[in-house]
């Protein structure tokens, strides 16, 4: 799958399963989670900083970031580390 596609994917589970990124953070959180292991990788995409998802939708994420690496990575909530981590791929 696509880094792209990958991303609408997590964005669309997440409202399935009633959660949102953005807004109160109370209202984060999933209220049922995805089924499987890949699906409950996928949806933490949906969590990326907003500057690094617009990045990947452009198609201007650094060079070696695959989805296999992005969804085996301990994602930090923190965005500033989110960009550390990926500036680091460069």
């Amino acid at each position: 799958m696509h880094l792209a596609r990958a991303l609408r994917e997590a964005h669309h589970m997440l409202a399935r399963h009633g959660g949102s990124p953005v807004g109160q953070p109370e209202l984060a959180c999933p209220q049922s989670a995805p089924d499987g292991p890949h699906a409950r990788k996928l949806i933490r995409l949906a969590f990326l900083a907003p500057d690094l998802q617009a990045r990947i939708l452009d198609g201007r994420q650094p060079r070696g970031l695959t989805l296999k690496a992005l969804l085996r990575w301990d994602m930090p909530a923190d965005w500033d580390a989110q960009r550390r981590a990926f500036d680091a791929l460069r």
